[in-house]
């Protein structure tokens, strides 16, 4: 009990600094012009804000991965934060695009009554503040992107008390288990993603990715595929379809779809085993029940106009 009130108050703590840290550094940064931009026959890195929301509560649904949200600002004074220096550059010429994102997810079982249910997803929510950088050399198809994540995962994420209202809003069943959440824990997580073109054609393109994450939160380490087909710029000349990094390419639309896959090896995952340090959570998937080979596919059609994409 004594090391989880510690652990909450120092979270909040730090999470505090980090959070006004940042939000000053955002307004300043909204505040500044580029001058020089126009003299450089190589454009810089661009300014971005997204929101991503996965939610399954539309498909009548809550299972496992249930919801998560995001909100990402990406902007060229962030690599003065003191955390830029946790990451890595792909090399000298590459475009660099340091970021901030707000994260949150939302992971329950198939079945959201007020019981445990064994060799289920345990309910868990986590939240984060990241730094990213995506650092992409367009002349050599390649892209790296690494991230550092500092948050919690348990009740401080408050996961349960939002999607309660959630589905009270949408008169959705209200899920009841939240009493037996992933307890209180620091998340800390490195992740580095390394992704390369070996197909290029006009309106096709084939990439391998590798990656890892190593931390409080997630240990694992995966290869993938994608392909992408349809009307589109070049993947490693953006780091979002309405993206104009490449000044030369008139497509003023896009619309292409993506397919892809990865296998990965798990060694931890927190929202599954439970924390690092607070071993005291009500439910958890037992070390030799999780599954250490995973197979998962994406899929989705990407549309843009200019500068505004989904």
């Amino acid at each position: 009990m004594a090391f989880h009130i510690l652990l909450t108050k120092f979270m909040k703590t730090v999470l505090k600094r980090v959070v006004l840290y940042f939000c000053f550094l955002q307004t300043v940064c909204f505040s500044q012009t580029d001058s020089s931009s126009n003299k450089m026959m190589r454009p810089k890195p661009e300014r971005f804000f997204s929101i991503k929301d996965d939610n399954d509560l539309m498909l009548g649904t809550d299972r496992y991965y249930t919801q998560g949200f995001s909100v990402e600002f990406i902007m060229p004074i962030i690599k003065k934060s003191p955390f830029s220096r946790l990451l890595i550059l792909l090399n000298k010429n590459s475009i660099n695009y340091y970021g901030i994102v707000l994260e949150q997810d939302i992971f329950t079982p198939t079945f959201i009554s007020d019981t445990i249910y064994t060799n289920q997803y345990p309910y868990s929510g986590v939240v984060f503040l990241a730094h990213s950088l995506s650092s992409l050399n367009p002349e050599k198809h390649k892209r790296l992107n690494t991230k550092f994540d500092l948050g919690v995962i348990g009740p401080s994420s408050y996961v349960g008390v939002e999607q309660d209202a959630e589905h009270s809003l949408f008169d959705f069943p209200r899920p009841k288990g939240w009493k037996y959440q992933i307890s209180q824990d620091i998340i800390l997580n490195y992740d580095i993603q390394y992704e390369k073109g070996i197909i290029e054609r006009e309106h096709f393109e084939m990439l391998l990715n590798t990656g890892a994450r190593a931390g409080t939160l997630y240990n694992d380490a995966g290869v993938g595929l994608m392909i992408c087909a349809g009307r589109m710029k070049n993947y490693f000349q953006q780091i979002y379809p309405c993206n104009s990094f490449a000044e030369q390419n008139t497509k003023a639309w896009q619309c292409y779809m993506y397919v892809g896959v990865k296998v990965k090896t798990v060694l931890y995952n927190a929202t599954l085993q439970g924390g690092i340090f607070d071993k005291s959570s009500p439910y958890v998937i037992a070390d030799e029940d999780v599954k250490r080979a995973v197979t998962t596919g994406t899929m989705g059609v990407v549309i843009s106009y200019k500068r505004i994409c989904m």
